[in-house]
């Protein structure tokens, strides 16, 4: 993503004289993405925000995971209680945010 201050380069490089091509290399960016930023003449949109279907349940998986007394860890576990609570998509994807990153694994 480009941030605000490269978005303002980019545009002072062009009105310097600079074409695509030779801002694209001096930014280090694709040609596409310099004509892109060129043609749109304002700051770069936001990222989307994406929702999970976990989304309403990550206060509840987080509380059973970090609990003092009894913590669950176990992803079959936190499926099963999810799936007692709530709908089929939302169990499913307990599963794939339980799962360790793979730093964790490296950790063992």
């Amino acid at each position: 993503m480009v941030g605000p201050e490269e978005f303002m380069d980019i545009h002072e490089l062009w009105v310097r004289g600079k074409n695509i091509s030779q801002i694209a290399r001096l930014t280090g960016r694709d040609r596409k993405t310099i004509r892109r930023l060129l043609a749109v003449g304002q700051r770069p949109r936001k990222p989307r925000e994406l929702a999970s279907k976990l989304d309403p349940f990550r206060e509840y998986v987080l509380a059973r995971m970090l609990a003092e007394e009894d913590p669950v860890s176990n992803a079959e576990v936190i499926y099963d209680e999810i799936c007692a609570r709530a709908t089929p998509e939302a169990a499913a994807s307990s599963r794939s945010s339980c799962r360790p990153s793979a730093r964790c694994r490296s950790r063992r």
